[in-house]
């Protein structure tokens, strides 16, 4: 049985010991649930789902993903954790209506993710947020970035961007299907004139801190393949008319085509 309590207790700040301790169980106990050496019974089951606010099936499942759990439920989270310091800095940002052409321009870098500030790790949550606004089903940016946080997408504390891979269930979520492909053959294949995507690339000419990983959304349209974001600096999108035109000297790595649910 899969869990999140490992997860919450992170975003909670809350150490195993101290979990134990208010469970009334081991340290060892929950380390084995963390890793799923160990179930726990229901009254311990239902312990711990009350302590991080939530209903069992929330925290445990049987089988496939945890339940995605949406900006309103992590909003709920006490606000000495570093997920709500975050979202209440990101609701006083005026994020102007619209797509994000730069992830570091004035109002987009000024967005907390995990550790970090946007300009830093936020390819993949501007996007998230530019595929959906194309889509014509926009959700704040300030949402998206607690939901990736707050299900745990942010890879070392956002040092390491976040797990793109892993946000289908964020786009089911909000209405959207996503559907995944993990070459860039066989997302060509699918991919058709009118059809949002969201592409994630290696430059191989960046090595140091991780810099060569990028992700964009865009769209295909009779003119060529439009970008979002290419540049934290850019103020509109970049046409090119082939997609390896666009990721010349760099590998594909992941991508979405996304629809309307």
């Amino acid at each position: 049985m899969k869990n999140r309590v490992e997860e919450l207790r992170r975003i909670y700040g809350v150490r195993q010991e101290a979990l134990a301790e208010a469970m009334g169980v081991s340290r060892q106990s929950i380390g084995s649930i963390e890793n799923g050496r160990y179930n726990p019974s229901t009254i311990l089951a239902i312990k711990l789902a009350r302590y991080f606010g939530l209903t069992v099936e929330e925290v445990f499942c049987l089988e496939g993903e945890p339940a995605w759990q949406m900006a309103e439920r992590l909003a709920l989270l006490p606000e000495e954790t570093q997920l709500s310091k975050n979202r209440a800095h990101n609701l006083a940002v005026p994020l102007p209506e619209g797509l994000i052409y730069g992830q570091a321009n004035r109002y987009p870098s000024q967005f907390a993710y995990a550790t970090f500030m946007t300009a830093h790790n936020g390819a993949e949550p501007v996007a998230i947020y530019n595929a959906l606004t194309l889509l014509g089903v926009p959700v704040p940016f300030a949402d998206i970035l607690t939901e990736l946080e707050g299900n745990g997408l942010a890879l070392l504390d956002g040092y390491a961007n976040t797990d793109i891979r892993r946000a289908a269930p964020l786009f089911s979520a909000h209405g959207v299907s996503a559907r995944g492909f993990g070459g860039q053959a066989d997302f060509l294949e699918n991919v058709t004139e009118g059809d949002v995507f969201i592409i994630t690339y290696w430059n191989d000419r960046f090595f140091r801190e991780l810099k060569g990983l990028h992700t964009v959304a865009g769209t295909l349209t009779e003119g060529g393949w439009v970008f979002y974001n290419v540049k934290g600096e850019d103020l509109e999108p970049r046409t090119y008319r082939t997609l390896p035109e666009a990721l010349r000297g760099k590998k594909f790595l992941y991508g979405y085509i996304v629809h309307p649910a």
